[in-house]
């Protein structure tokens, strides 16, 4: 394969529709997108420039090197210097280190877009990233980039008309799925051998995750789920990740795996959970009990604990703040504590990934002895639920999401998952009732059309 160095074009453009980048898509492409309703901000991309997969326990490590090799000798043009405007990649990597040859997805995956849309409050770019010959010449790369103005760029992905395009998908899909558990009814028996565990001393928590299979008369609209999940769930990260394949990992997680942005770092503890009787009921009572619930707060608390103690080992002293609060979602609440600290550049934002991942909020404690579990009780291979994607930039700064609410969809088909972190004084019955508030973020995304004033 000849030599090949990157050419990124970043243009301001007037604020597009971050959907756009999934609209373009076509079946077995590449495509991404990240929302953040309440802080405004969206990353997407379709098509890949470049793309690559990670096998093993050093698969965050890899993904790093090979991310700054291509970054070697880039050229650049544009508004680069304002965060925004850089190029990205978009990454996922799975809850297990390895996967078998049919999983949908490799244990590690990261792609450069062709094209990437960037919105950060009222500002919009456009990045189009180029692979071309290392010896190319200066002339040339200067043609490359002459011709690459931000109206050319838009109307090529056709920005102006996604508004439209997905207005048109939400007023058409309107699905009815059947819903069945996979793996049959384990997961009352799993969590009693899980307290058992517990019991025996042989951990001090375990996380089990269920998966529901819905299947629907026609193909569900991953544009229009997203934006269901979007208007629903606005303290979240909506999602959607595919990787080169008919299948597509979307959802609205609660939780940030980690977030570095010049040189600071944000993570947080989500663990403790009350479902929530109806979206629209009063949390504020439910907040009280859950904050008072000695249980729930046990398990936030190992969670805190095992944030700060894996920051560690990079080197990095976080502080947590002094108390959780409530996080109040539709369909239930959980227990937050968010983190900080300063970080040096010199660590990758997949160095920290790889020391966190997965946390006690997904796996347990300790962490060998509960991913033994999740390996003999759970039916099947979690893959990206549970795990980590988002983006990074040339610098190695980005955010990465905890991959919860979330489904794997291919054409009619769609897998859900939802899990529930097991303590000591666990009751079956309510960990059960936990999984099926968290189910509803998904079920009801993919059934009911978007409604709004």
């Amino acid at each position: 394969m000849p030599a090949t160095r990157l050419i990124s074009i970043s243009r301001r453009v007037r604020c597009a529709e971050p959907l756009a980048a999934l609209l373009a898509r076509t079946d077995g492409d590449f495509g991404a997108c990240f929302e953040h309703p309440t802080s405004g901000t969206a990353f997407a991309g379709v098509g890949a420039a470049w793309h690559a997969v990670f096998h093993g326990k050093e698969r965050f490590r890899r993904a790093r090197d090979a991310a700054n090799t291509l970054m070697a000798n880039a050229i650049f043009d544009g508004d680069v210097r304002e965060s925004p405007a850089m190029m990205h990649f978009f990454a996922a990597f799975s809850f297990e280190n390895d996967a078998p040859e049919d999983a949908p997805f490799a244990p590690g995956n990261v792609f450069l877009p062709r094209w990437q849309i960037v919105r950060s409050g009222e500002q919009c770019f456009l990045v189009k990233n180029n692979l071309v010959r290392s010896d190319i010449t200066r002339s040339e790369i200067a043609a490359i980039v002459n011709a690459a103005n931000g109206d050319a760029l838009a109307s090529e992905l056709r920005l102006d008309d996604a508004p439209l395009r997905l207005r048109s998908l939400l007023d058409a899909q309107r699905v009815a799925p059947v819903f069945t558990e996979e793996g049959g009814s384990w997961f009352s028996a799993g969590v009693a051998d899980v307290l058992r565990r517990i019991s025996n001393g042989d951990a001090r928590k375990i996380v089990l995750a269920r998966r529901l299979r819905a299947t629907a008369p026609i193909p569900f609209s991953i544009p229009a789920t997203f934006a269901r999940l979007r208007e629903t769930f606005p303290p979240c990260h909506t999602f959607a990740f595919a990787c080169g394949a008919d299948r597509i990992f979307t959802g609205s997680t609660p939780e940030c795996l980690v977030d570095v942005a010049g040189g600071i770092l944000n993570t947080e503890a989500i663990a403790g959970s009350a479902p929530r009787p109806t979206p629209h009921a009063a949390p504020e009572p439910l907040a009280a009990c859950l904050l008072a619930d000695a249980k729930e707060r046990r398990e936030h608390t190992t969670v805190v604990e095992t944030i700060l103690a894996s920051l560690r080992t990079l080197g990095i002293e976080a502080r947590a703040a002094d108390r959780a609060h409530c996080l109040a979602l539709p369909y239930i609440l959980h227990l937050r504590t968010p983190l900080r600290a300063s970080v040096s550049n010199k660590i990758h934002l997949l160095d920290i990934a790889a020391a966190l991942h997965p946390t006690s909020a997904t796996g347990g404690v300790p962490t060998a002895a509960a991913l033994d579990a999740i390996r003999s009780l759970e039916p099947n291979p979690r893959s990206l639920y549970a795990g980590t994607l988002g983006w990074f930039d040339a610098a190695g700064e980005g955010r990465l999401l905890v991959g919860l609410r979330s489904a794997l969809i291919s054409g009619n088909d769609a897998l859900l998952f939802a899990g529930a972190g097991i303590v000591a004084g666990s009751l079956p019955s309510r960990e059960l009732a936990e999984t099926q508030a968290k189910f509803r973020a998904m079920a009801d995304a993919l059934v009911a059309p978007l409604i709004k004033s």
